[in-house]
C-alpha cells in the first residue's frame, strides 16, 4: 500500500477534531475508516466531547481518542484546554483535520497541534481567521454531511468511495448483555414489533422538538395498530420529555434511559423501525441499520437525513425552511440568515416553529406505516 503523502510530505499521523454532536462525529465515520482502509499504516487520532466518546472507543479505525469537557467554565476550562494542547503537541501530529462543521475552537486546536498540513472547509465565518490551514476545501451545496466529511479526507490524497461506506458504531458483548437484560426484564421477545421513539432534540431544544401530544398520539396509534412494543430512547435529563409524552397516552410505554451510547446503540440494531426528531438518537439508529424515520424542520434534510437506503424524513415544505446551516452565509445559496448561530442558540424567526408544529400525526403515522409495509417489518422485529 502506498504511503499517503500531501505536498510530497509523508502523513504517518493525523488527529480528527469534531467537538460538535454525537450525530455529527457519526457521520464523520466513513471518513475515518476509508483513511485506514486505503492507507492502514497511518495512526489515526480523535479529538471530541467526552459525551461523544462512546461512538469512537473500541472503533478498530482509531488509535486513540482525546476529549474535552465543554461543561467547564473559567479557569477550570482553560486549565483543561491547556493539558489536552499539550498532550496533543507530544503526538507531534503531521495533519489535522477539523471534520464538518468546523467551527473556530476547532480551527485553533488544529492549528495549535502544531500538524504541518491542517485541512477545514472553507466556511465564510471563518473568513478572518483563513490562516488557520493549509488546506480549504470548497463546501458542496445541498450535500449530505457524510460526503461533506469525506470531501476533507479526499483532501489528503484519500480515495474514498461513496459506494463503500461504512457507517456503524463498535460494541462488544457486555454491551449486548446489558441490552439483551434490559428486553427480558420489560418482556420484550424477538417476535415482537419493537418500535424505538426519540422525542427530545439535544441541546438544540426547541426548534427540532414536534410536540408531546403529537408523539403520544403515534405511539399510541402503532401500538393500536400493529401492537408493537414502543420504547422511548433518552439521554440523562430527558426523563421530562418521557414523562410528558407518557402522561398524554393511553397505552404504556417503555422508557430506555441512564445506558450508555453503546448499550442504546445495540438496543436501537434490535428495533424494528425508529423515529424521532432530527438529533444524535437518530443518526445512531442509522448507523446501526434500523429502518429510520426522521421527522425535520429547520434542519435540511439532503445534509443531515439520518444516512442509508432504508431510511426516510417527513417534513413540511414551508417557505422559511430549512433556516438552519452550520456554515452561516457565503457558503450554502439557500442559507438567509440575518446573522450567524455562534455563541447563542438557534431560535425560530417567527417564533412560532411552524415546521415542526405543521408536521402532524398522520404524516408520521402514513410515513412509518409505508416503512413497515415496505421492509414488510410486521412479520416480526429484527432478531
Amino acid at each position: 500500500m502506498n504511503q499517503l503523502a500531501v505536498n510530497r510530505k509523508i502523513v504517518k499521523k493525523i488527529i480528527f477534531i469534531s467537538l460538535q454532536g454525537i450525530g455529527d462525529l457519526i457521520l464523520a465515520l466513513p471518513a475515518f475508516r476509508s483513511v485506514k482502509e486505503e492507507f492502514p499504516g497511518v495512526e489515526l487520532f480523535v479529538l471530541t466531547l467526552e459525551k461523544n466518546r462512546g461512538v469512537v472507543d473500541g472503533d478498530a479505525a482509531i488509535t486513540e481518542v482525546f476529549t474535552y469537557d465543554g461543561t467547564k467554565k473559567g479557569l477550570a476550562a482553560l486549565g483543561a484546554l491547556f493539558r489536552l494542547l499539550l498532550n496533543i503537541r507530544r503526538e507531534a501530529f503531521d495533519a489535522s483535520v477539523c471534520m464538518y462543521p468546523v467551527g473556530l475552537r476547532s480551527a485553533l486546536i488544529g492549528y495549535l497541534s502544531g500538524a504541518f498540513v491542517r485541512v477545514a472547509q472553507n466556511v465564510w465565518k471563518l473568513r478572518h481567521f483563513y490562516f488557520l490551514f493549509t488546506l480549504r476545501v470548497p463546501v458542496r451545496s445541498g450535500t449530505h454531511a457524510v460526503e461533506m466529511n469525506l470531501d476533507l479526507v479526499r483532501a489528503l490524497g484519500v480515495k474514498a468511495r461513496a459506494d463503500s461506506l461504512k457507517l456503524s458504531v463498535a460494541v462488544s458483548d457486555k454491551h449486548r448483555g446489558l441490552a439483551a437484560a434490559f428486553k427480558v426484564e420489560q418482556s420484550i421477545s424477538k417476535n415482537d414489533m419493537l418500535i424505538a421513539i426519540h422525542a427530545g432534540a439535544g441541546a438544540w431544544g426547541r426548534s427540532r422538538l414536534w410536540p408531546a401530544e403529537n408523539f403520544a398520539a403515534l405511539a399510541d396509534r402503532l401500538i393500536d395498530r400493529y401492537r408493537a412494543k414502543v420504547v422511548f430512547i433518552g439521554a440523562a435529563g430527558e426523563e421530562k420529555t418521557f414523562n410528558a409524552v407518557k402522561d398524554k397516552m393511553r397505552n404504556k410505554p417503555v422508557f430506555f434511559g441512564s445506558h450508555s451510547l453503546k448499550v442504546t446503540a445495540v438496543f436501537l440494531e434490535s428495533c424494528s423501525l425508529f423515529i424521532g426528531n432530527n438529533s444524535g438518537p437518530m443518526h445512531l439508529a442509522a448507523a446501526m441499520k434500523t429502518p429510520t424515520l426522521g421527522i425535520f424542520g429547520d434542519t435540511d434534510p439532503r445534509i443531515h437525513r439520518p444516512f442509508g437506503g432504508n431510511n426516510a424524513v417527513v417534513r413540511k415544505g414551508l417557505d422559511c425552511s430549512p433556516c438552519y446551516y452550520p456554515h452561516l452565509h457565503g457558503t450554502l445559496p439557500e442559507a438567509r440568515l440575518d446573522q450567524g448561530v455562534v455563541g447563542r442558540r438557534f431560535r425560530c424567526k417567527k417564533n412560532t416553529y411552524e415546521c415542526m408544529e405543521r408536521v402532524e400525526v398522520d404524516d408520521v403515522f402514513a410515513a412509518a406505516q409505508k416503512m413497515i409495509e415496505k421492509l414488510h417489518l410486521h412479520h416480526g422485529g429484527n432478531s
